[in-house]
């Protein structure tokens, strides 16, 4: 994908001039005779060369804009979450603390903000080599409405960070590639002392606002441009380290709440849009997959089974012809890995009810 040989060959091209074929002459004494402009419409493939895809998460800013080296985005999400998807498929109300009638029915609130920057580092004719970094803060909220037989109420986390993210990438005409480490900042369960009507069991007393476990991914996409219309895709896979473990009140570790490796994630993604003079319109379709575990567990979902979920996710975004910047919104909640949007179908897996994301980014056309 890096075409050096190309770039020299086009070098050696310019230093050797363009042969004089007698256009400037017949241009000069006759102006009727001027070559004419090219006014052909810029093809799927044209633009590919002078705009990438970053990875997979920023789809809805519009396409990175090679003339701008550093890109920065905001962005605010809020969903909520009233039932999930069982080992059947079927949708059953959210319970925290396991199913009915031990969990509590009740539903969930969850707000996010993220933070994050791509600098191009190495920029050459048909390749562009860069980094980036993504801050997350996080708050999830439980609102307690059918009491279960573990008498759970109602909880929250902290409103703090969750995570930090950090990747290389490496794009070429249409195809990228990218790789890094997300560093788990957030804050672990509370939980209370052992309950001996309940062998021993400790009921959460404080949610947690990250799963307190690192990852190592890596991931490819893809973004054929047009003046018209985008085509877009790409695949990730978050490989989870040993972390996640529970604290007391005084913030010591519970023993055996440490979880191993594994409870990996996979995601496909797959959508387009059509553009317009001012603003785009587009969505995409998920599949999200993670082994050994359901996506979330604790909300009346089965653990040590994977999960399994199909999503939609539309997007709109506004971006003025003369500025490298765009304000975006999307049907969907970002957790630490993935998009929550709209469920088609799923396994052992939250069914979100509603959500959005709004925000604002600078060096996406």
């Amino acid at each position: 994908m890096l075409h050096t040989v190309l770039a020299g060959v086009l070098a050696g091209t310019l230093a050797l001039g363009t042969p004089d074929t007698g256009d400037d002459k017949k241009t000069a004494s006759d102006p009727d005779k001027a070559v004419a402009e090219d006014t052909r419409t810029p093809g799927v493939f044209d633009l590919a060369a002078e705009e990438a895809e970053v990875p997979n998460h920023t789809y809805a800013q519009g396409r990175s804009s090679a003339a701008v080296p550093i890109k920065f985005w905001a962005q605010y999400s809020i969903g909520q979450t009233n039932d999930i998807y069982d080992r059947q498929g079927e949708s059953q109300r959210l319970s925290f603390g396991g199913p009915v009638p031990l969990g509590t029915v009740g539903e969930s609130l969850s707000q996010r903000i993220q933070i994050g920057t791509q600098i191009d580092v190495v920029s050459l004719p048909s390749v562009r080599l860069g980094a980036g970094a993504l801050l997350g803060i996080a708050k999830t909220n439980f609102t307690a409405e059918t009491p279960g037989a573990l008498g759970i109420g109602d909880l929250e986390s902290p409103y703090g960070l969750q995570q930090l993210r950090v990747w290389g990438s490496a794009r070429g005409d249409v195809v990228g590639v990218h790789a890094g480490y997300s560093f788990d900042l957030g804050n672990a369960l509370v939980a209370g002392e052992p309950i001996p009507a309940f062998g021993g069991a400790r009921l959460a007393t404080e949610l947690p606002n990250s799963d307190g476990r690192d990852a190592i991914f890596a991931g490819l996409d893809f973004d054929y441009p047009s003046e018209r219309f985008r085509l877009l895709g790409g695949i990730d896979y978050f490989a989870l380290q040993a972390g996640g473990a529970s604290v007391d009140a005084s913030g010591n570790e519970i023993e055996g709440t440490e979880v191993e490796d594994g409870g990996d994630w996979l995601n496909f993604l797959f959508g387009g849009g059509v553009r317009f003079p001012v603003f785009e319109l587009g969505a995409t379709f998920q599949i999200q997959t993670r082994f050994d575990e359901p996506l979330t567990p604790n909300i009346g979902t089965v653990s040590g089974i994977g999960g399994h979920v199909g999503r939609i996710v539309p997007y709109a975004r506004i971006s003025p012809a003369s500025l490298p910047a765009s304000l975006y919104i999307k049907g969907a909640v970002p957790d630490e890995y993935f998009d929550y949007g709209y469920t088609l179908g799923g396994s052992n897996a939250p069914n979100p009810t509603i959500g959005f994301t709004a925000g604002l980014s600078i060096g996406f056309e």
